[in-house]
């Protein structure tokens, strides 16, 4: 019942969180959000932050509904204990901000993450992490509403940070590299999305690996991308070696990479 021994627990399941494993992380959390209720309180900053790593797990289930209710715990709880100029409020409204951009509720998204990223400009080193993931938040958001060159802008921005800050290595660069191809993609020039995603493909497969669900929605998006370029025969063979991986890990039929793959592999 030490909260020693909780932050152990947490740091397993971070670890498995990390490695989509996503059932492992949740039952470590679980167990430490226990302890920490029970030796540090309600009231705790900690408590809080076990109640934000068990929402983030949800949003990678797709099960938004309970990582809502998670994040938005961890938000009260936070604001309070450490104020809403701190980092870790910060993160919590960028963890809702996510969750609103599955609900397909974009100015509820966009509030969310501005208020992050005046928090984290004004209170973090401008190669933060939080701050380079909140400026690719915002260009998700104006990628949905279709405004392509706000889009490009933003991830242009977050893409030179996590390129000094994190190296070109790093998992969070590659996916900087999917959100830019989704714009081309969007946009149909199918050649210069290709070329983005390709790149985040051969990053993801060794730093996250080829099991990993991640690793998985990038090669959907390789798919679809050939789907609309006409070329058919590459649109099967990704569809089929992301849903081989989604099957292998036992992704729920209702995760929006299971519909996609479900969709893009019969073409």
């Amino acid at each position: 019942s030490h909260p020693e021994y909780a932050s152990i627990l947490g740091n397993i399941g971070a670890v498995y969180s990390d490695l989509g494993e996503y059932t492992k992380a949740l039952n470590y959390y679980f167990r430490c959000e226990s302890i920490i209720k029970t030796s540090l309180g309600e009231s705790h900053p900690e408590y809080a932050s076990i109640l934000g790593n068990i929402g983030a797990v949800y949003s990678d289930l797709g099960e938004y509904t309970k990582a809502l209710d998670y994040y938005l715990r961890c938000e009260a709880i936070t604001k309070t204990s450490l104020g809403e100029s701190h980092p870790k409020y910060a993160s919590t409204l960028l963890g809702i901000g996510n969750v609103y951009i599955n609900f397909d509720e974009y100015k509820k998204a966009l509030d969310y993450y501005l208020q992050c990223e005046a928090i984290t400009k004004n209170n973090l080193d401008k190669s933060h992490s939080t701050y380079a993931s909140t400026l690719n938040n915002i260009g998700n958001v104006y990628s949905y509403l279709k405004e392509f060159s706000k889009a490009l802008d933003y991830y242009l921005r977050c893409e030179a940070i996590r390129k000094t800050s994190l190296g070109e290595s790093h998992p969070e660069y590659a996916s900087t590299f999917l959100n830019i191809g989704a714009v081309y993609n969007d946009l149909g020039e199918y050649t210069k999305a290709l070329d983005y995603y390709l790149r985040c493909e051969a990053i993801q497969k060794v730093s996250l690996g080829e099991s990993h669900p991640e690793y998985a929605a990038t090669l959907l998006n390789i798919g679809w991308a050939y789907y609309l370029d006409n070329s058919y025969h590459y649109a099967r063979v990704f569809a089929s070696r992301a849903l081989h991986i989604l099957q292998t890990i036992k992704a729920r039929p209702t995760h929006p990479y299971m519909k996609s793959a479900n969709r893009l592999n019969p073409v």
